[in-house]
């Protein structure tokens, strides 16, 4: 989720186009794909006051998991 949110967030849910994240298992030879994207939504109205008024959600779906051959 972390990863989707820093992508360049679309304007509505709706819009947004998935992208692939590949994200390596630590110690592993595993590599975790997912499809993700983001967009941008209105702040809700009990926000704190730092919190700017809109704010970027994201989504993944995965899609698997790859493993590294060793060279």
């Amino acid at each position: 989720m972390k990863a989707a949110r820093r992508l360049d967030p679309a304007p509505s849910e709706d819009a947004a186009d998935p992208e692939t994240i590949r994200l390596r298992e630590k110690g592993t030879e595993k590599v975790h794909v997912y499809e993700g994207w983001a967009w941008e939504e209105e702040a809700p109205e009990d926000k704190p006051d730092w919190m700017p008024g809109e704010i970027t959600k994201g989504n993944v779906s995965k899609q698997g998991v790859e493993h590294l051959e060793e060279i």
